[in-house]
């Protein structure tokens, strides 16, 4: 009876294993899920590469400004994807994108701007202040070839602002004799 017993509890181990062995053979694995073509992800895309293609001469902050409204407006509606977590990526991956070319961008026009012969005044308040935004953002990474980049924009600015106070400091002192009046030896 004993053996018996090991017997039936051998064999029905046995089957047990056999239908497991067969049974994962037959499930099959899930095919791979392709990305789909999204029409919101694809206009994100396209606006940032017009931003790329923008002239190194003028600022373009308002088109960014475009983009960064519709990808959060996008992003609110659920319109890159209608799993949470996957809208979420894209909305990450298309902020990154975005703020890596129009960092890339503004770093080009500010020194359009410092290779001119005169600088305007408003185009350098624009570019302090953007310098300023670009700088606080939590995706630039600290020590980066940008960060270094926005540094040198920063020592540029403080030369300039040097340039200006003591323009102003001059610009105190009375003096009227301001014609040449130097005579070289003859």
């Amino acid at each position: 009876m004993k053996k018996f017993k090991i017997g039936l509890i051998v064999t029905v181990v046995a089957i047990i294993c056999a239908g497991i062995f067969l049974w994962v053979q037959s499930v099959k694995p899930p095919e791979e899920v392709k990305t789909q073509e999204n029409s919101f992800t694809i206009k994100i895309e396209k606006e940032i590469t017009e931003l790329k293609a923008k002239p190194d001469n003028q600022f373009c902050k308002q088109f960014y400004n475009q983009i960064s409204f519709n990808i959060n407006q996008f992003y609110t509606q659920n319109r890159f994807d209608s799993n949470s977590s996957r809208n979420t990526q894209w909305k990450e991956i298309l902020e990154k994108k975005l703020y890596a070319t129009y960092t890339e961008k503004f770093i080009k026009q500010a020194n359009s701007v410092f290779s001119g012969a005169e600088w305007n005044e408003k185009n350098i308040r624009f570019i302090q202040a953007e310098k300023n935004e670009l700088k606080g953002s939590p995706l630039l990474s600290a020590e980066s070839p940008v960060d270094n980049e926005l540094k040198s924009i920063q020592k540029v600015l403080d030369k300039y602002n040097e340039v200006v106070s003591f323009i102003s400091a001059c610009k105190s002192f009375n003096y009227s004799n301001t014609e040449l009046a130097v005579r070289f030896p003859g």
